[in-house]
């Protein structure tokens, strides 16, 4: 998991909160970040189910084929898994489904087909339960 927050991501944050608030979630991310240890979850092999109980880091070598995974509930609020591509040939994709939405429009499949796919996920209470949101997003498909 990255030491310090993406300018790519700070400039999201800034282009969609207001000034001021981005200025202090951005600082709190930052702090939140450097009190988590980097803890690599291992590689998310095809068709594993992937139930992380810390947070952490999960690297992805996709083959020239449609893959999938399953993503459990998080194991508690403020959870943050990352979800990496070391490779990928041809024009193979890896479609990770999440236990319930990651996000206020309802998507549950988070889909990876480049190398530079990136996602971050953070665990928190929604209507008393914990759930994942998208925290961070490069070049992953939400549907």
């Amino acid at each position: 998991m990255a030491s310090a927050l993406t300018t790519a991501a700070l400039k999201q944050i800034e282009a969609t909160l207001p000034a001021a608030q981005a200025a202090g979630l951005a600082t709190n991310l930052i702090e939140m970040q450097k009190a988590i240890p980097s803890t690599a979850l291992g590689t998310a092999a095809a068709s594993a189910a992937l139930a992380p109980t810390t947070s952490g880091e999960y690297r992805m070598a996709i083959a020239n084929a449609s893959e999938t995974n399953t993503l459990a509930a998080p194991a508690f609020a403020g959870q943050i898994v990352s979800f990496g591509v070391d490779s990928r040939a041809g024009s193979g994709t890896r479609a990770i489904t999440a236990s319930a939405a990651v996000n206020a429009t309802g998507n549950t499949v988070l889909t990876f087909n480049a190398t530079t796919d990136t996602c971050t996920l953070l665990a928190v209470t929604v209507a008393g339960t914990v759930a994942w949101r998208v925290l961070y997003n490069d070049g992953v498909t939400l549907s």
